[in-house]
């Protein structure tokens, strides 16, 4: 599952301006962090410990502050920074240290403790370490701070069967006739147990004859009780006009799959309307001179 959560990656390099740098770059270019997410299992009465690396990459000391702050999801399952709750991983969690120095083109490192009560509801819980610039007074006259956050995505208890709990709600495409080979699709898929996991979906393409066609989807974690959705469009060689079968495959881990199937046609309307045009005028053409020339063989006849 190392590579269950690369198509996020990008959220533990998350530069969440509260306003933004004039000078120097941009803090995710100066700043390094390993690992990139934590996504933990945990269990109640238990005590685990963790280390985030923070690299310097710059020719001068960086002064952070490590906090933490909890994580929310808006009603499509995505982060949601504005409507934070309250999160228990925050109040189990510690950091140490929460101040750091980090020597020019040098590393430290940030120990993460998470103690977990005797007694806790089995289901997810989420937060984010927010590592923060600290600024001097006269920085802070010009300069306001932007952040970099590493997800803590972390479970309690059995995890249920993700595929069982996993549905497609909806797979459709925007049309039922496309006019070439650039096709639209639409789906959502919800998650009605109570831990996060990572679902990866693959549309199959098949057409009546010929070779089936692959298009992977972005990977997403889905969150207990929520959805998420997905709208693509995809150019794709090869496809010519004719009748298709697709089927969307979404594979929610350990060799565990769920599908739905949906069709579409490729039928180039505009011009099969404009050919059939052109020919029906032609035929009216041919038809007509057919008459013609029949009429002034009669008149020719009827004066000899």
């Amino acid at each position: 599952m190392k590579k269950t959560y690369q198509y996020i990656v990008l959220l533990a390099l998350l530069f969440i301006p509260i306003h933004t740098y004039a000078q120097p770059p941009a803090l995710q270019s100066q700043i390094k962090v390993s690992p990139a997410l934590f996504n933990i299992s945990l269990s109640p009465g238990k005590t685990y410990t963790y280390i985030l690396t923070v690299e310097n990459l710059q020719n001068q000391p960086v002064p952070l502050r490590a906090v933490l702050d909890s994580l929310a999801t808006d009603d499509d399952g995505e982060f949601d920074f504005l409507k934070n709750r309250p999160s228990p991983l925050v109040e189990w969690t510690t950091i140490s240290p929460s101040d750091l120095l980090i020597p020019a083109q040098g590393k430290q490192e940030v120990t993460i403790t998470v103690k977990i009560p005797s007694r806790v509801p089995f289901g997810g819980y989420y937060a984010f370490l927010f590592l923060d610039p600290v600024l001097t007074e006269n920085q802070s006259a010009s300069r306001v701070a932007a952040r970099i956050g590493i997800p803590l995505l972390a479970n309690i208890g059995v995890i249920d069967n993700a595929n069982k709990r996993t549905q497609i709600e909806t797979f459709e495409f925007t049309k039922n006739i496309f006019e070439n080979s650039t096709i639209t699709t639409k789906m959502s898929i919800t998650n009605a147990s109570l831990h996060h996991y990572s679902v990866k979906p693959v549309l199959f393409i098949k057409p009546l004859f010929g070779k089936e066609i692959e298009l992977p989807y972005e990977e997403k974690i889905l969150f207990p009780g929520k959805g998420r959705r997905w709208e693509v469009q995809h150019t794709v060689q090869g496809l010519i006009p004719g009748f298709y079968n697709a089927t969307m495959r979404v594979s929610t881990g350990n060799g565990n799959q769920i599908t739905s199937d949906n069709s579409f046609l490729i039928l180039p309307y505009k011009q099969v309307l404009l050919a059939g045009v052109i020919l029906s005028l032609m035929v009216f053409i041919i038809v007509k001179r057919n008459r013609l020339v029949k009429a002034i063989k009669i008149l020719l006849k009827t004066d000899n």
